[in-house]
């Protein structure tokens, strides 16, 4: 996975980021993490992960690809999913990993556990007047 020509713009996003939450949402919305990451097989996305973070990190523009990869995992569902985000939440404490994979954590379990149910009204009366 060649993320080097997405390095700029996604190291931008991590270096205006001033909460974990606002990186774990911005990120989402890009489109390489949108279209691009969040597109590719979770398997491939666990092995880049993996085969990055066994190497130093020498600059930003790594850990905002590292962050792109994490998020573009939030995308995605599965026992392996939940599994490798709890996994990093208790193990990962280098930066801001930890608290994304918990704030993802925190939104699946308000996701799942939300039901929303209306009723919409049988008859709406369109005839409106104005002054």
């Amino acid at each position: 996975m060649d993320l080097k020509s997405y390095s700029k713009q996604l190291n931008d996003i991590y270096l205006v980021s001033n909460t974990p939450s606002f990186l774990f949402e911005t990120m989402r919305k890009s489109n390489i993490v949108n279209d691009y990451l969040a597109n590719l097989d979770e398997q491939e996305l666990f092995k880049e992960f993996n085969e990055r973070v066994s190497k130093p990190i020498t600059n930003t523009s790594e850990i905002a690809e590292l962050y792109a990869i994490l998020i573009a995992l939030s995308f995605k569902k599965g026992e392996d999913i939940q599994g490798f985000f709890k996994y990093i939440n208790e193990k990962v404490k280098f930066e801001w990993f930890s608290k994304i994979a918990e704030y993802y954590l925190s939104q699946q379990i308000t996701n799942d556990s939300f039901t929303y149910s209306a009723n919409p009204p049988s008859h709406i009366d369109l005839n409106v007047t104005t002054l």
